[in-house]
């Protein structure tokens, strides 16, 4: 529509006869460019992301290297074309390096990446790692646009030293299970908990004998307390009788004065587990794990709570458990197996065989290894995720002030603040672990001068 008002005539060209743009498809000969060409790619290709940085141009590099010593050895050598033995250039003429050198406008070029002065090494590092990206990553940045001697290594203290990025990394240090020695008998050592609230408001308090993993439980209509967690206790003791140790977790009623008043009156021992640490509560853990699922498919059947979790307990009490391989009720009632829906023909063994108990702990080792944690080690410690951009870690640096197996006691370096945890929550940090090796380096080097100069020499006598 818009030439219908012009007259025109329409001429066909075969396409060979289109002459295309020399200039835009003509291939740029590498090798017969000229010096200024050269330069034009220093400028511009190899710092133009260190530039893009605003920390280092090519002036700084140009200017670093005229204050430089070695730097203008270097220029002097490439020159030249000798180096005389040069010790502070030897990195810089080994065979496969020193071919690939040239003088551009004064900046010494490896290829077409500029080799970096001394003074400005530290500050290019740096500027690879800005974006807290990896290993791999800021070496392939920093291969792509420069070059120095030991470049790789000063990136991988860099990344490793980083302290926020190592407070994003996830936990790698789980600790092997210590599984505990095996009680003299039934209802000696106990583990209780609880479990809720569940929908109508109600919690279950629950304890279990480690020996025979024989369960109790009782129902608290409100949340639990002290007071009424006695009550229970008493309830079940009247019933079971008192045991040595009762171990729990950290939670408020087990942690109050009349808990450990009642402890002090009933004759046991109370036990805290080491905080946020649920596992070393694992076998109450694991039933109340068992318990909850029962109850969710109790309620997809529209079944009372309470009563589903009777006729769990009563199924649980009579079953063989795979680490004891008796029931609980057969190992707390001397070999007696409970009389249930089904009809008894053979009694289980009532024994409880420590060799399967060995072998059961050996199994849930996974292979793991105990921690090398010591007093004096500054660690950080992971946190609770509170959204998706929660580092693992607090960056805060802690120095480790207590060591109890894997229990650990930590103080914040600059503060007051102390936290204890299992072990698997602390990482050693990494700036903190390659200076103990330097020492132990160190130390080592000393010794064998030590027993050099200690050993007689073959001109004796």
């Amino acid at each position: 529509m818009d030439v219908q008002e012009f007259e025109y005539e329409i001429v066909y060209r075969p396409g060979k006869a289109c002459i295309a743009d020399y200039m835009s498809r003509h291939h740029v000969d590498r090798a017969g460019s000229s010096r200024v060409f050269e330069i034009e790619v220093v400028e511009s290709g190899c710092c133009h992301a260190l530039n893009e940085q605003g920390t280092v141009t090519v002036e700084d590099i140009r200017a670093e290297g005229e204050r430089c010593e070695v730097y203008q050895r270097l220029v002097k050598a490439i020159k030249s074309g000798i180096s005389d033995n040069d010790e502070d250039l030897k990195p810089y003429m080994v065979p496969e390096i020193k071919h690939d050198l040239s003088v551009v406008n004064g900046v010494v070029c490896r290829g077409s990446r500029i080799v970096v002065p001394i003074a400005l090494q530290k500050r290019v590092v740096e500027l690879s790692h800005r974006a807290h990206q990896g290993i791999s990553k800021a070496k392939h940045f920093l291969r792509t646009f420069c070059w120095f001697p030991g470049m790789d290594k000063a990136v991988e203290n860099q990344v490793l030293g980083c302290l926020p990025c190592q407070a994003v990394q996830p936990p790698n240090n789980d600790q092997p299970i210590k599984p505990s020695e095996l009680s003299i008998g039934p209802w000696q050592y106990v583990e209780m908990d609880f479990q809720g609230p569940y929908p109508n408001g109600e919690n279950i308090f629950i304890m279990i004998d480690r020996y025979s993993r024989w369960p109790e439980m009782a129902w608290f209509q409100n949340a639990p307390n002290a007071n009424i967690t006695i009550a229970a206790m008493e309830n079940i003791f009247t019933n079971k009788g008192v045991p040595a140790v009762c171990q729990s977790d950290n939670g408020s009623p087990f942690q109050s004065k009349e808990m450990e008043q009642f402890a002090q009156s009933s004759g046991y021992r109370h036990h805290h587990i080491t905080p946020e640490w649920p596992r070393a509560n694992g076998t109450v853990e694991r039933f109340n794990r068992s318990m909850k699922e029962a109850l969710q498919a109790a309620t997809l059947e529209g079944k009372p709570l309470r009563d589903a979790s009777q006729r769990f307990l009563q199924m649980y009490r009579s079953t063989p458990h795979s680490a004891t391989g008796a029931s609980p009720h057969a190992a707390l009632h001397g070999g007696r197996e409970m009389r249930t829906v089904l009809p008894l023909m053979t009694p289980t063994d009532h024994v409880i065989d420590r060799i399967r108990d060995q072998r059961y702990k050996a199994k849930m080792r996974n292979g793991l290894r105990p921690h090398k944690l010591r007093v004096g080690d500054s660690v950080i410690v992971k946190q609770t995720k509170v959204n998706k951009l929660t580092p693992t870690f607090n960056p805060t640096p802690l120095r480790i002030t207590e060591v109890q197996g894997s229990r650990i006691t930590a103080r914040e370096i600059n503060g007051t603040w102390t936290i204890t945890r299992d072990a698997s929550y602390f990482r050693k940090i990494a700036s903190d672990t390659r200076a103990e090796n330097e020492d132990d380096q160190d130390a080592s080097d000393e010794r064998d001068g030590e027993r050099k100069q200690g050993e007689p020499t073959g001109d004796a006598g």
